[in-house]
């Protein structure tokens, strides 16, 4: 028979490492079995890609035009990954963001572990990794995942400094590492982040003055200094230009002329609306709750209001905007709002901000029912399991904010299930695979290449077809569909077309007669020029 404290006792013996395992676990599926997706993830692929073929490891350039966009530390993690096993393996490059994910988890916990108890430190894992975009960065290729991992490496030896915990000295060095390290990953955020969040902590705390004390000659040595080598070497490799376009040109496009992502000052209010989606009333409920009754009295969570309030500011004052730079807030608030759970008793806000997810997935079967309606391409057994799993996890939640009105249950409960859904659909990525990336496409397209024995590759109309280069090298043409004028100049290719485009009259008139076949259920089209 179902006694809640029984169950309560039994998930509070569940240990914090066994919950990230779990998690990782939960994780592997989805990351292992997916494509690369045309737009960012095979785009960062292809730039590591011709930095190995070109022999740079400081310029960066995308279909041979410069990339002065990111810092090179991400690319450098795709291109060693690529050296050692001669190939781009997701499941291998998922690891750059899936550890620092768990290393941002593992990292809180220490730092918490006097501030929160054992059975609410053991969740915020759960909590966090089905956080909204704080999940959707640990899922894709991108280098933001590490910035936020080392900013948050970084203010917690700002804390041990300021706490005196344990050696000055080795904490002084670590801080300027790991700001050098966000930096590398994501440029100035990296430094500007522990920068505002520790300048404004001392300024509250009425110790403006010891600034430098934390910001001393040292930290500042490794961070220039680290900063003055890659800029040295990038000259050397680039040259002048590349240089003045990877500093003053970012910089300047970015936060004063807004060449691009350009938002309005509250883009970040509406952002976070959705951003901590489905946990955006637990979250901005119990902070606000916990300034209004000054419950944030210690250090710690002082320093942690700081984080959220002073980033959040920093950021909205920068008129380039992108909903990833707001990453590094997330997991302050995630310990910052158990923190104020574990203080309250059972009240209808809680109950209704922790079920509330419960309510959305509730609808996950009928949804997915009448989903299948429409798009016919998802219907699958599988996906069948999933919705179900959904609906059951989100009523069994619901009955446990409401009727047993156990809060942390309620959370394990909708976490466990979302995550066991999320393992499960991750075995039907192949069916989908087609939709995500270009990845089968390219692979029917070389056997193509092989036995038509052409010397090159051409695409027409196809979205993003220049990261293609990815899988063919040095032979790749790519033109857009208002191109096809051009397709005249080419010999002894194969032709990959965007199946909509067949019809029209410039295009038809082109392929008929050649050799072609259709792949992908007509999506698109191989044709032989010769």
């Amino acid at each position: 028979m179902y006694n809640a404290k029984n169950f309560t006792d039994k998930i509070d013996s569940i240990s914090f490492l066994k919950w990230m395992l779990f998690i990782f676990i939960c994780l592997i599926p989805i990351s292992a079995l997916r494509d690369f997706t045309p737009a960012n993830e095979l785009r960062y692929i292809s730039i590591a890609d011709e930095a190995i073929r070109n022999g740079h490891w400081f310029m960066l350039t995308n279909n041979g035009e410069p990339y002065s966009d990111k810092p090179p530390f991400y690319f450098w993690l795709l291109m060693i990954s690529k050296m050692i096993t001669g190939e781009y393996h997701i499941w291998l490059l998922m690891m750059f963001s899936i550890i620092p994910a768990l290393g941002c988890m593992y990292t809180m916990d220490k730092w918490c572990d006097k501030e929160l108890g054992k059975g609410y430190r053991n969740i915020a894992p759960l909590l966090l990794i089905t956080t909204g975009y704080f999940v959707g960065t640990a899922m894709v290729l991108r280098m933001d995942m590490l910035m936020v991992w080392f900013i948050i490496l970084a203010i917690r030896e700002f804390y041990r400094m300021y706490t005196g915990e344990g050696k000055f000295e080795r904490h002084q060095i670590l801080f300027g590492i790991y700001i050098l390290l966000g930096f590398y990953s994501k440029a100035f955020m990296g430094v500007l982040i522990p920068l505002m969040t520790s300048l404004v902590f001392l300024i509250t705390k009425k110790e403006g003055k010891t600034f430098f004390r934390y910001w001393n000659w040292k930290v500042w040595s490794i961070v220039i200094g680290g900063i003055a080598l890659w800029f040295v070497m990038v000259w050397v490799e680039a040259g002048s230009e590349y240089l003045y376009n990877l500093t003053v040109g970012q910089t300047v496009s970015r936060s004063v002329k807004v060449s691009v992502h350009k938002h309005p000052f509250y883009f970040y209010i509406i952002y976070l609306s959705y951003g901590v989606a489905p946990w955006t009333f637990l979250y901005v409920g119990n902070i606000i709750w916990g300034m209004k009754n000054r419950m944030f009295k210690s250090d710690l969570q002082k320093l942690f209001v700081i984080e959220i309030l002073s980033t959040f500011v920093m950021l909205s004052c920068f008129g380039s905007k992108l909903a990833i730079y707001l990453v590094p807030i997330f997991p302050f608030m995630t310990y910052l709002s158990l923190m104020c759970m574990e203080k309250l008793q059972w009240n209808k806000w809680q109950a209704f901000a922790a079920s509330f997810p419960g309510f959305v997935i509730l609808l996950a079967l009928p949804a997915y029912i009448v989903a299948t309606r429409f798009i016919p391409e998802i219907t699958s057994p599988l996906l069948m399991i999933c919705s179900i799993l959904l609906t059951v996890t989100g009523a069994i939640s619901i009955v446990m904010a409401w009727k047993d009105r156990n809060i942390r249950m309620t959370i394990v409960t909708f976490c466990s299930g979302f995550l066991i859904t999320a393992f499960l659909a991750g075995f039907a990525m192949p069916k989908f695979n087609p939709q995500i990336g270009y990845g089968e496409l390219c692979r029917k397209a070389q056997e193509k290449e092989k036995e038509w024995n052409v010397s090159g590759v051409t695409t027409l109309g196809v979205w993003r077809a220049q990261n293609m280069d990815v899988y063919f090298p040095d032979r790749l043409t790519v033109y857009s569909r208002h191109e096809a004028d051009s397709l005249k100049n080419i010999n002894n290719s194969l032709l990959i077309l965007d199946g909509r485009y067949k019809e029209e009259e410039n295009i038809k008139s082109y392929i008929d007669g050649k050799e072609q076949v259709e792949i992908l259920d007509g999506k698109y089209v191989l044709v032989r020029i010769q």
